[in-house]
């Protein structure tokens, strides 16, 4: 499986409430979009703010948790580049992409594409 994954950090000045709130409107899009692509799965992690996480960043030092992480998984590499000329695609990531300045600080962030392998022996 090959996962792109968005490490998100919230733009400045943002609530954690607020950035939620703009979030939802940003993964319905993304559902859409990764539906479309033919997306075997979508999920979405937000960080905590507990005490743990602090003394963990204190004790290794660390930077503060990601306020989101979107991870999307296609069955190949080959099926992302199926989609890469398909122009309904292209405009989907258009729009989806200028949603993210409004509440992403895009600088702090980190998107990427991993391969996905599995420890057999944890499940």
């Amino acid at each position: 499986m090959i996962r792109f994954i968005q490490c998100v950090r919230r733009k400045s000045g943002l609530s954690v409430d607020e950035f939620r709130r703009q979030w939802d409107d940003y993964q319905r899009a993304y559902h859409d979009l990764a539906v479309s692509s033919g997306a075997r799965r979508i999920a979405v992690s937000f960080g905590l703010t507990i005490p743990y996480n602090h003394a963990i960043q204190e004790t290794r030092g660390t930077l503060d948790p990601f306020d989101a992480v979107l991870e999307v998984w296609w069955q190949s590499g080959a099926a992302i580049a199926a989609i890469e000329n398909r122009p309904d695609i292209q405009h989907a990531i258009r729009a989806i992409q200028e949603l993210q300045p409004e509440f992403m600080d895009l600088q702090g962030s980190s998107f990427f594409f991993a391969s996905e392998e599995i420890d057999e022996t944890l499940t």
